[in-house]
């Protein structure tokens, strides 16, 4: 797997609509990630540790403050919905009309997705505020791609995966920009960069010492998982090849990833790669499954068939975090996930992370560089949505 530093944006204007900034490259034997380094947050709701799998009645409870948001092709076109977790009370949240499914995040403070459309005719980044309507295009890039974008822990920022479409000058990466998005301010760091390999589904954990990707090697055809570590500085493989994961997503308290695979089912690992679990029995699992705010529950989308002749049958479950007591809560479908905790703003409870010693940006030795590190260096978030299958 031959990879490459790229500590600059080097984009042109034509590609991205925003400023770019330098970060200082960090070298690995394996992978090479820039050296934006993010603080280790205090991110724990309620300080509760996940459930280890447990049974439960399986019955839902209607809890107001918490929602699960899908994308949907019922009205002819792809849109975003969310619903209770009871998959009551369904609602529309963009009217883009787009021709395929794409991954979104909801940010954590419940105000805000970060989506990708095709509205305009190529896969675009775009923020919608949940509590104006307000709806604002971040990237134009039409020899280029983006997908799964994820917020940070703070709400703040957006990571984001690029693929260039240049045949002549193919790179894959990892970013992310800053929120608010201000035009001709904003900035775009390259967190990870690789010339011969897709890397997707960036997912840091909630406690921003981590970030989970996934590489897919274009010419063996296999994906797999990488872990980075940024206080170890490591960059382990945390799953066999053999397993083909989707893309995986992180526990409430950043010990555990859990991860789709093309054929066999959901898997479970912690994050010192010990107590690899099966969780349930589905086989048919079309991206990746996320587990609810308290860790107590899993949803997942699930179809039939391959995955490109599917997408249209494919309905949202949830089940216990062991997999059992699973339940479909859509019959209309229901791709692209995310289970959030909905905004204070709509006179309902939302965790917020809170970081009670707040660092400043990493110091180098080669800080002398133009731009250094992110003034504000926090992780992005771990909800990183599937990109559809």
């Amino acid at each position: 797997m031959k990879k490459i530093i790229v500590s600059l944006s080097i984009i042109s204007p034509l590609l991205f609509a925003f400023n770019c900034t330098t970060s200082v490259p960090l070298a690995r034997p394996s992978s090479k990630v820039s050296d934006i380094s993010p603080s280790i947050v205090n991110y724990s709701p309620n300080n509760a540790n996940i459930p280890n799998p447990t049974s439960s009645s399986g019955k839902v409870t209607i809890d107001q403050s918490q929602k699960i948001a899908f994308m949907s092709n019922r009205s002819g076109f792809w849109d975003i919905y969310n619903m209770n977790i009871d998959g009551s009370n369904v609602q529309k949240l963009t009217k883009d009309d787009m021709k395929t499914p794409f991954a979104f995040s909801i940010s954590p403070d419940g105000q805000k997705i970060a989506y990708i459309s095709d509205k305009t005719g190529n896969s675009d980044l775009w923020i919608m505020n949940l509590i104006t309507k307000e709806v604002t295009q971040i990237t134009d890039t039409p020899l280029g791609e983006e997908g799964s974008p994820s917020w940070s822990a703070d709400s703040k920022r957006v990571a984001f995966h690029y693929n260039s479409n240049i045949m002549t000058n193919k790179i894959f990466k990892i970013m992310q920009i800053n929120y608010p998005f201000i035009k001709s301010q904003s900035t775009i760091q390259t967190l990870i960069s690789d010339v011969s390999n897709s890397l997707l589904h960036p997912s840091f954990s909630p406690d921003g010492s981590k970030i989970l990707y996934s590489v897919n090697d274009l010419t063996k055809g296999t994906s797999y998982l990488h872990l980075y570590d940024y206080p170890t500085k490591k960059d382990i493989e945390i799953t066999t090849r053999d397993e083909q994961p989707i893309n995986g997503s992180w526990s409430p308290d950043s010990k555990k990833i859990i991860y789709g695979t093309v054929n066999n089912g959901i898997f479970q690992v912690n994050t010192n790669l010990t107590g690899r679990i099966a969780i349930g029995t589905f086989k048919n699992i079309k991206g990746t499954p996320f587990f609810s705010p308290d860790g107590n529950k899993i949803t997942i989308a699930r179809g039939y068939g391959s995955i490109s002749d599917s997408i249209d049958d494919c309905n949202v479950w949830i089940m216990d975090n062991d997999g059992k007591n699973p339940q479909k809560i859509t019959t209309e479908g229901g791709i692209s996930l995310n289970w959030y905790k909905v905004s204070n703003s709509s006179s309902s409870t939302v965790i917020t992370p809170s970081y009670p010693n707040q660092p400043t940006s990493n110091p180098s030795s080669n800080s002398g560089s133009s731009g250094g590190s992110p003034s504000n260096p926090y992780a992005v978030d771990p909800n990183d949505p599937l990109l559809n299958p």
